[in-house]
């Protein structure tokens, strides 16, 4: 099994996000589905992952 781990930047502060995605079979099979990853499987991995970096770069850019 192998992982790819990526961190998302913010090129005007040049951070690195501390969320990180994996590289997921849901992924692919959304793509080939024409589904989104939470219409196939809402609370797994792959979408905590997203949500989380949607947290995050929310908390980020909160007024």
């Amino acid at each position: 099994m192998h992982f790819c781990v990526v961190g998302f930047r913010d090129n005007q502060k040049g951070s690195v996000g501390k969320t990180t995605i994996t590289q997921r079979v849901v992924f692919a099979e959304a793509v080939a589905q024409g589904k989104s990853i939470f219409e196939i499987d809402p609370n797994g991995p792959a979408a905590l992952e997203m949500l989380a970096v949607l947290d995050e770069i929310m908390q980020e850019h909160a007024p």
